[in-house]
């Protein structure tokens, strides 16, 4: 009976012993599971800046400065539009003639010749026009002249321009402004009783200067001066012959203008 005893006694104390070697043994099993978990919740370190994160970047900025650009471009747009827009305010206020919008009729008298050796002296002539400012410095217009070139006897030299022109005018002050300006088209040019009659259009083209001043709160007067150049101008007629293809004019006129 004792044996059996101390047998029992001694088999519990081995399972016990076993025991307590498995579990320390499946602790140790557990820890790195642990451990593994613990690292997992560890926040992630950056990784390293992608060459697509640094286009992207790059891209942004560039963007960013464009619209910067932009914005400026905009901004002296508009500062530039209110300066004019200052401006045109005060022209109309002191009524002035040279106002963005204002219309011209222009009437003129004067003389007109050909710039060629052995034509006859500067004839009279006259004409009329419309002047349109497209702003307080700018003005297209037509014009139309009727100019006796030249006189031999009972033979003339006759011309008659058709232009469309484009002037500048100058801010000198409220006196006087004087302008420069361009004018194209054709011109019908005719010699009449030569014994070899002519009638032709023909290309031509002016220079044009000259400078006006009010007279009244509508008018104004002017001198112009126009320095012409027509093409096709060969000619055998017997009074006006022109053995050149081209023919250099010139008209001075005074001028009578309405503006409204």
């Amino acid at each position: 009976m004792q044996r059996s005893a101390r047998r029992y006694r001694s088999l519990t104390s081995n399972a016990l012993v076993c025991a307590v070697a498995l579990g320390l043994a499946l602790a140790s099993l557990a820890s790195p599971g642990r451990a593994l978990a613990a690292d997992a919740k560890k926040p992630a370190t950056a990784a390293p800046e992608s060459e697509a994160s640094k286009s992207a970047a790059e891209k942004s900025a560039r963007e960013k400065q464009n619209a910067d650009a932009k914005a400026a471009r905009d901004a002296k747009r508009a500062k530039k539009r209110a300066a004019k827009a200052r401006e045109d305010q005060d022209d109309i206020t002191a009524k002035r003639p040279w106002v963005n919008g204002a219309n011209w009729l222009v009437f003129r008298a004067g003389v007109a010749a050909a710039s060629k050796e052995g034509r006859p002296n500067p004839g009279p002539g006259f004409g009329f026009g419309y002047q349109h400012f497209t702003s307080r410095r700018w003005a297209t217009g037509l014009e139309v002249d009727y100019d006796l070139l030249g006189k031999y006897a009972g033979a003339a030299e006759i011309e008659v321009p058709f232009h469309l022109e484009r002037i500048r005018h100058y801010d000198w002050g409220d006196a006087m402004r004087p302008y420069l300006g361009l004018s194209v088209g054709g011109t019908w040019h005719r010699t009449y009783r030569t014994g070899g009659d002519e009638a032709e259009m023909r290309p031509s083209l002016f220079f044009v200067t000259g400078a006006n001043l009010p007279i009244a709160p509508r008018s104004l007067m002017g001198a112009d001066f126009r320095v012409g150049w027509e093409g096709n101008a060969r000619s055998s007629d017997p009074v006006f012959p022109n053995d050149s293809n081209s023919l250099l004019t010139w008209r001075l006129k005074l001028a009578y203008l309405r503006w409204q």
